[in-house]
């Protein structure tokens, strides 16, 4: 969403009641803008039993909020930037960090972040969109030169990819070959 400023940017959670939309926050972005003219901070949102968790890419960071009270509890610094971010059924939090994937236990507490799993530690070039399907296997977008949909087990091993591997380039259409 746009901010004050048309440069500034902002996460606005809002819940569906009976009688219309209602606010439930309204976070401040700032002016992040990415080197790569993407423009976006905001990479990945998850939910899970009331926290929401935001990754916040250029400022490598992850937002944690209590959707219940509409108040932020905090952020935890990262050392790689986050992309995509997901919880598995057991409420682990999943999240693309850099070329990897790591996994939380319990995530509710800023102030007691837990120290992550690495489940996928190489095979990613530029990851950025997460999501599992019924079973809990891991399906990772993957960009750079291989923008394929990189599957894995619910541990992080391979198990296939999707889509012809190479970066976009101009030429006969490709049903086999992904853009972005």
């Amino acid at each position: 969403a746009v901010g004050k400023k048309s440069e500034d940017g902002e996460l606005r959670l809002n819940a569906l009641t009976s009688g219309g939309d209602k606010q439930i926050l309204k976070y401040e972005l700032g002016q992040k803008i990415d080197p790569k003219g993407f423009g976006d901070e905001l990479r990945g949102i998850a939910a899970y039993n009331g926290l929401l968790v935001a990754s916040l890419h250029l400022r490598k960071q992850l937002l944690l909020v209590d959707t219940a009270k509409g108040t932020v509890l905090g952020t935890v610094d990262l050392p790689e930037a986050p992309a995509g971010v997901v919880f598995d059924s057991q409420g682990r939090l999943l999240v693309l960090e850099g070329k990897t994937l790591k996994r939380y236990a319990s995530v509710a507490d800023p102030s007691k972040f837990p120290k992550p799993e690495t489940l996928i530690g190489s095979g990613l070039e530029e990851p950025w969109g997460l999501t599992l399907d019924g079973k809990g296997q891991i399906y990772i977008s993957d960009l750079g030169n291989s923008h394929q949909v990189k599957v894995y087990s619910a541990e992080g091993k391979p198990l296939r990819t999707i889509g012809k591997p190479g970066a976009p380039q101009a030429g006969p259409y490709d049903p086999n070959h992904m853009n972005n």
